[in-house]
This record gives structure tokens, C-alpha cells and sequence, in this order.
């Protein structure tokens, strides 16, 4: 297996509290991948890196398209991950998804590897 990025969340909500990345997707085409700030990574010469994201028997494909460091809130999905990382800070993938492997609600929460 390639080295892991992190895993696919979202700090967007709507009013009720539902996660709306899958919108922003469908609006976009990309999705965001959230790491701890100690496990990032500068891509500096790696834009366009195959990223490969997977969550139990689902893959999806992609590509790297951007990254930043940022802090993350109580906002943020998948909860697992926001429980002990609230207010810190994290890095944060940008990743183009490739339009073959189409996504839906179930990507929240896929774990992201280079390749």
C-alpha cells in the first residue's frame, strides 16, 4: 500500500448540521483530504500526484491539487478524527477527482494514499 495521506472530510454544513461536501463536489469536482499538521507533506513539485482514496470495499481515484495547513472545528467530518484534533491544527489535500469513479456520501471518511 502507498503511504497514507489522511481521510476525506468537510467542515461544511448546512442548517441542520448534514455534511454538504458532496455538493461542493458535485459543484467543484474536488474534495478535501485532513491529516495531522505533524503527518503533512509539502507538494510543492507533486501537483498532479495519482491519489488512490478507499474505504472498506469503495475506491475512488484522483489527483493531488492543492494543499495548505489549517485548523479544524467541531464542524468537521468524520467525527472519529475531529474528537481529539478540535482546534488544532491540520493539513489539508486538495484532491481533483477523477470523473470515472463517480462519488457519492459513502467517501466521507475513505482514507487517502499516494498513487
Amino acid at each position: 500500500m502507498s503511504e497514507r495521506l489522511g481521510i476525506v472530510g468537510s467542515p461544511e454544513k448546512d442548517p441542520y448540521g448534514n455534511d454538504i461536501s458532496l455538493e461542493k463536489y458535485r459543484e467543484t469536482g474536488f474534495v478535501e483530504v485532513f491529516c495531522k499538521a505533524a503527518d503533512f507533506v509539502d507538494f510543492s513539485s507533486g501537483i498532479g500526484v495519482p491519489i488512490s482514496l478507499k474505504k472498506g470495499a469503495l475506491a475512488w481515484k484522483g489527483e493531488m491539487a492543492g494543499f495548505r495547513l489549517g485548523v479544524v472545528n467541531e464542524a468537521f467530518t468524520p467525527r472519529d478524527f475531529i474528537a481529539f484534533l478540535e482546534g488544532m491544527r491540520v493539513g489539508i489535500y486538495t484532491i481533483r477527482m477523477d470523473p470515472e469513479t463517480p462519488v457519492s456520501s459513502d467517501i466521507i471518511g475513505a482514507k487517502a494514499y499516494l498513487g
